[in-house]
Parts: structure tokens; sequence; C-alpha cells
């Protein structure tokens, strides 16, 4: 049962991550998956889901970049999930924006089932918008039906998320536990909005542990 502490409850290992920094940072000359090729419109108000999913699908079987330009893409993640497999980055500048009224959710971004073993991963320069606003009937707790994170992994070996904003709803907006190799935060954004009938619960910006968890630049709202 996940219990919501924040990540300054954490004693981290605030060392020089040589090994999961320059593992992470790798892929800039892997192969591209932009969502808009397979369909994706980016205009905050066509649902983008099908098309995301797709891409998404893509980009996690090769170890790719999967790439959201300039834009709002609308996405249902009690429909579909933004697939990501060892090595795939998630790259913005685009906004990813849950769909109106989609109700109960588990996660974002993430494996197919949490426990799958993860490699590699990056999120890049993405803002997520969980929209509380258009979404405010769901009573979220940290059943995993309802946690609604924006990333999840159990079973990750090196993560790094950089310059993202999170417009967050959930128990955790990140989840990366049990322990892992690394995990890099770098210049993130976490701006936690509250459901007018959702009970009062703790949550946290990222939940995890690793040899090496690290959170430099950190903003939360």
């Amino acid at each position: 049962m996940l219990q919501g502490i924040a990540i300054l409850s954490y004693v981290l290992a605030l060392i020089s991550d040589s090994s999961g920094a320059s593992r992470a940072n790798r892929g800039d000359t892997q192969e591209i998956f932009d969502v808009t090729r397979f369909g994706a419109k980016g205009d905050g108000e066509e649902d983008d889901t099908a098309a995301i999913a797709a891409a998404s699908r893509a980009a996690s079987s090769h170890g790719g970049t999967l790439v959201f330009p300039k834009g709002t893409y609308i996405f249902n993640p009690s429909e579909a999930k933004i697939l990501v497999g060892s090595r795939t980055i998630v790259r913005g500048p685009g906004t990813i924006k849950v769909k109106a009224r989609t109700g109960k959710y588990g996660y974002i971004i993430g494996a197919s089932n949490p426990v799958l073993a993860l490699d590699n991963i990056v999120l890049d320069g993405l803002t997520i918008d969980q929209n509380v606003e258009e979404n405010d009937a769901p009573i979220i707790s940290s059943d995993w039906t309802t946690v609604q994170a924006a990333f999840v992994s159990w079973n990750i070996g090196v993560l790094l998320v950089r310059n993202c904003t999170f417009y967050a709803s959930g128990v955790n907006t990140i989840v990366v536990n049990p322990g892992h190799e690394s995990a890099k935060f770098e210049n993130n954004t976490f701006v936690f909005r509250r459901r007018s009938k959702q009970p009062r619960f703790d949550n946290s910006a990222i939940y995890g542990s690793a040899p090496r968890l690290i959170a430099t630049d950190r903003k939360s709202v």
C-alpha cells in the first residue's frame, strides 16, 4: 500500500550519478516517433488517445524517442497507456492533457504492467496536465485503479526526468518503487490541484527509493 510520503522525507544520496546520467542521456540519435505522424492533432480539442497509444507502442518496441511537438494532446488514460520500453525517451515540448470526464485511472506513462522491467527511460520537456477542473468527480485513493499517477514503474533501472511540468491530481505524481539503480530529477515543476469533493490525502511529487535518487532545482506548488 502506498503511503503519500513527500520526497523531502527521503534520505537522498546526493552523490554524482556518472553511470545513470550518461546512460540516460544517450538516445539523441534514436529513431523518432512523432505522435502527429500517427494522426494526433494536438489542438486541445480532438481526442488523440488512439494516435498517441499507437505511436507509443512503436517507440517502446524499438527503444525510440516519442515526440510530442508543440500543442495540447488530449489523452484518456482510462482507455490506454503511453507505453515505454527500455531505452525509450518521451520528449516535449507538447502538453499531454487528460481528457475531460475520464474518471478513474491508475497512471498515464509506464509499461503495460508496472512490474515489467524497464531501463534507461527519459522524460524530457513535457507538460502533463491531469485536468482536475474537468475531472472533479473521481475520488482518488492509493488503490492502483484510482491513484492517478503521471509515471509508474516498480521495476526500473535508470530514470531521468528533466524540464517537465506536472499539473498533478493523484496520490503520487511519479512512482519508482521499490529500489532501482538510479533516478534523477532536474528542473521540474509540480503543481498540485485538489478536487472539490476529494478527502484530504498525503501526496508527493516523487515516491521511490534508489541507491542514487537525486532531485535538483525542483519546484512544488
